[in-house]
C-alpha cells in the first residue's frame, strides 16, 4: 500500500480528514493528470482563499504537500464524478448514484474551525448525513434527474448522458458507466438514491462487489449524505 503525506502546515490547515485516504488512493494527480492507485505514494496540497481551502492530491514525484495562499476567496470546484451502483439488501435490488467533487472545499468559520463547505452546502440544502445504507433518504421538492441512455451495442453503449436539477439549477452534468440492470431497476423503480461525499469510487462495472464495500464504509465512517431523486429515462436526446 503507498502513503498518503501531509507536510506539518498542510496538516495545521486541514486537520486529519480519514476520507481523504479513500478519495486520495483513485484522485488524479493535480501534476500529470493521471489517476492514482491505493500503491502510489501520494502528497497532499492546499490553496487557501480567504475562509476558504481546497484539496489538491499528487504523486508524491510530481509535487510536494505545500500551503499555497490564493487571491481573494477561493470560488468552489464544481467538477465531479458521478458513479451508478446497483445495491442488494434482502433479495431486492435498488439502483444508486454516487456524487464525488473532484477537489474537496474546506470553510473556516468564525472561531476558526474548518469544515467540509460542500457537506454544510448539502445539509442546508436538505440532504441527510447517512451512517448505513439502509437509511431513508428524504425527497427533496425541485431535485430530479433525466438519464439519456444508450442501448448495448451502440458506440460508447452503456455510457450514459445524466442530468440532475436542483432549484437553483443544474447540479450535475455528464456521463455515467451504467449496466442493463441497473437500468433494469430504475426503469421499474423510477427513482435512485444520490449519495454525496468522498468514497473513492472510479467504476468500470455497476455492479463491482469491491465498489459496493466502499460506499458501506463510507457511510460507516459518516462521509454520506443522501437524498431520494425522482429519475426519467428517455432514449432519444433531451439535453438541451
Amino acid at each position: 500500500m503507498g502513503s498518503l503525506n501531509m507536510s506539518r502546515e498542510v496538516r495545521d490547515v486541514i486537520g486529519e480528514q480519514p476520507a481523504l485516504h479513500r478519495t486520495a488512493a483513485h484522485a488524479q494527480c493535480v501534476k500529470c493528470q493521471s489517476f492514482l492507485t491505493p500503491q502510489d505514494d501520494v502528497n497532499v496540497s492546499a490553496l487557501v482563499g480567504g475562509n476558504s481551502v481546497a484539496v489538491y492530491f499528487g504523486h508524491a514525484a510530481c509535487m510536494r504537500s505545500t500551503v499555497t495562499q490564493g487571491q481573494g476567496e477561493l470560488q468552489p470546484v464544481d467538477q465531479m464524478h458521478m458513479s451508478a451502483l446497483l445495491l442488494r439488501h434482502n433479495g431486492n435490488h435498488r439502483p444508486v448514484l454516487v456524487g464525488e467533487l473532484s477537489t474537496p472545499m474546506s470553510g473556516q468559520d468564525g472561531s476558526g474551525v474548518w469544515f467540509d463547505a460542500h457537506k454544510r452546502y448539502l445539509s442546508q440544502e436538505g440532504f441527510a448525513s447517512v451512517t448505513s445504507l439502509a437509511d431513508v433518504a428524504p425527497v427533496l421538492p425541485g431535485y430530479r434527474g433525466n438519464l439519456r441512455y444508450r442501448a448495448p451495442g451502440q458506440p460508447d453503449g452503456n455510457t450514459d448522458e445524466l442530468l440532475v436539477i436542483s432549484p437553483d439549477g443544474p447540479f450535475y452534468e455528464g456521463t455515467i458507466r451504467t449496466s442493463p440492470s441497473w437500468l433494469a431497476a430504475v426503469r421499474a423503480q423510477r427513482q435512485c438514491t444520490l449519495y454525496m461525499g468522498l468514497v473513492g469510487l472510479r467504476i468500470s462495472d455497476p455492479d463491482s462487489v469491491t465498489e459496493h464495500r466502499r460506499l458501506r464504509e463510507a457511510a460507516a465512517d459518516g462521509t454520506l449524505q443522501a437524498i431520494q431523486l425522482p429519475l426519467a429515462m428517455a432514449g432519444a436526446a433531451f439535453f438541451g
